[in-house]
């Protein structure tokens, strides 16, 4: 399961280990891993 929370100006998002996934998510630049929380986070911007 993908769980995907808004947290400020960054979107949050854990997952079971999932090297595609984590693939994916390093492709988007300022990406960050939060190893306290187990999970990843990359910058929030809307569509326009």
């Amino acid at each position: 399961m993908i769980e995907v929370r808004k947290k400020g100006e960054r979107i949050e998002i854990s997952f079971p280990y999932n090297p595609d996934h984590i693939a994916k998510i390093k492709a988007v630049e300022g990406y960050r891993w939060h190893p306290d929380e187990k999970c990843w986070s990359l910058p929030y911007s809307e569509l326009k």
